[in-house]
């Protein structure tokens, strides 16, 4: 309800989001992840279509088939936005 996403019960330090996460996506919290499935969600969160959808909902780690490694080029919400260029670079 406040925007904070918590694991195992601990909110989670998201220094790289810009907003308060929405959880209006049609999927009931709190949920316990199943085992061999991942929950995902993108980093501009309140645009992205990820684990909070029941469209996308939970991911079997069979279908996981590589993992980011480098920010090349930053993206835009819609284009309305500037590049934060800052961002490129390693992922950690």
């Amino acid at each position: 309800d406040n925007g904070i996403v918590y694991v195992d019960g601990l909110p989670l330090e998201e220094d790289y989001i810009n907003t308060p996460t929405n959880v209006r996506e049609g999927m009931i919290f709190p949920m316990i992840v199943e085992e061999n499935c991942i929950f995902v969600m993108g980093d501009n969160r309140n645009s992205s279509k990820d684990s909070r959808s029941p469209e996308i909902g939970l991911v079997d780690k069979r279908e996981v088939l590589g993992k980011a490694l480098f920010l090349m080029f930053p993206g835009t919400h819609r284009g309305q936005e500037k590049r934060d260029f800052g961002r490129i670079g390693a992922i950690e």
